[in-house]
């Protein structure tokens, strides 16, 4: 197999520079490439290919930059590369990464997204020790699938599973998910059986071409009688640390008086993560009693790119949550 690696520029800090003001302002058309010469200093030997599908910060992200990025990995699925290294911004990092995760089973490559957390210009940088990590995954032939290699405060660089990284918390450097491994000890996990999926990425239309996804994180005074459900065809709700979500009666703060209004549309509610079998609290109980769809083990970012793909495949209602479902359990522990 062809060691080239194809390498798909979107901007975020890995490609910031710091203007005068002090902000970082993306610069990928300089600092893209900066990552790619520093790595062949030492490495002359590694072939790489281009794509700069967008060049942006990633919490400027859109399903427009989403879809713009699925037409690079559709370009590069024809090419003669052992995988894929997808630079990006930390700030919608897990977002892209569990979407890609569900858009991509059955994709031929690896696929590995890395970013950094300072400019590459601060020499307190990440971006070219996860890059090179990076690389290194590739060369020795990790599995197909979707990746984030991240070097936390620690020194210690990380291997991630796309679809269960977990957002990076508020003013933190740091990268988190259930089953986290050092590269130093990284043994890919026993990978599940993706044959029953067909491929989502050649057979997606565009992202918020009309239908769309409703996420929801619960808080204390939430008002659902004030939510227009106009052209959403699934609700993601999060909950709790405990699992839980407000199930009293059919107050207009309670989880029950949507998804009363979401039967009337036929729109799946999906509460994630929310275990399937057993819900600990009588409050989500009552929540899955009322027609809430509980989603063991899955974030609301893979909850809402799961369904995201299923829209963008032509899925609405049963089927809809058909593929929800079948998909997050596909990477339940």
């Amino acid at each position: 197999m062809s060691k080239k690696i194809a390498v798909i520029f979107t901007g975020g800090t890995i490609c910031c520079e710091t203007v005068q003001d002090g902000t970082r302002r993306p610069h990928a058309e300089t600092m893209g490439y900066q990552l790619l010469d520093t790595y062949r200093e030492q490495h002359p030997e590694q072939e790489f290919s281009v794509d700069m599908p967008m060049n942006m910060l990633s919490e400027d992200f859109t399903p427009f930059a989403w879809n713009l990025l699925l037409e690079a990995l559709r370009r590069v699925a024809g090419n003669e590369v052992c995988g894929v290294i997808i630079a990006h911004g930390t700030d919608s990092l897990a977002e892209t990464a569990a979407m890609l995760s569900v858009a991509l089973l059955g994709y031929r490559l690896p696929v590995i997204l890395v970013s950094a957390h300072s400019p590459l210009t601060d020499q307190r940088t990440n971006g070219h020790v996860n890059f090179a990590a990076a690389v290194q995954l590739l060369q020795q032939e990790i599995p197909h699938g979707v990746w984030v290699v991240y070097q936390n405060p620690e020194d210690v660089v990380y291997v991630h599973q796309g679809a269960h990284l977990r957002a990076c918390a508020n003013e933190s450097d740091s990268f988190f998910s259930r089953d986290m491994q050092p590269i130093s000890t990284f043994v890919p996990p026993k990978q599940k059986k993706t044959h029953e999926i067909a491929s989502p990425l050649f057979s997606m239309s565009l992202f918020s071409k009309t239908d769309s996804v409703l996420l929801i994180r619960p808080y204390i005074g939430q008002r659902y009688d004030r939510m227009d459900l106009e052209g959403i065809a699934a609700i993601i709700h999060g909950t709790y640390h405990s699992e839980t979500a407000n199930s009293q009666y059919d107050s207009p703060y309670s989880v029950r008086y949507l998804i009363k209004e979401a039967k009337k549309n036929e729109i799946p509610v999906f509460l994630a993560p929310c275990n399937a079998v057993r819900q600990q609290y009588g409050s989500a109980a009552d929540l899955v009693e009322a027609g809430a769809v509980p989603l063991t083990d899955a974030s609301v970012q893979l909850a809402y790119g799961a369904a995201s793909v299923g829209i963008s495949l032509g899925y609405r209602g049963t089927a809809l949550y058909e593929w929800v479902s079948v998909v997050c359990e596909l990477f339940a522990d």
